[in-house]
């Protein structure tokens, strides 16, 4: 599985309001998953390195 993180230049659904539902998502894709999963983000983004690691505990 790969997961990639970007930008969206527009909400129109307002599908991730914030990190919390970011988080619950990358959750539940990753208990999906059969085999190895990647994620994809900016190394820059801090709060994504510590969210995606709180995911896979």
């Amino acid at each position: 599985m790969l997961l990639m993180d970007g930008m969206m230049l527009e909400r129109s659904d307002g599908g991730f309001p914030n990190e919390s539902d970011v988080e619950e998502v990358i959750v539940e894709a990753l208990k999906c998953g059969l085999n190895a999963s990647f994620l994809v983000y900016s190394s820059q983004n801090s709060d994504r390195i510590v969210l995606v690691f709180k995911a896979c505990l």
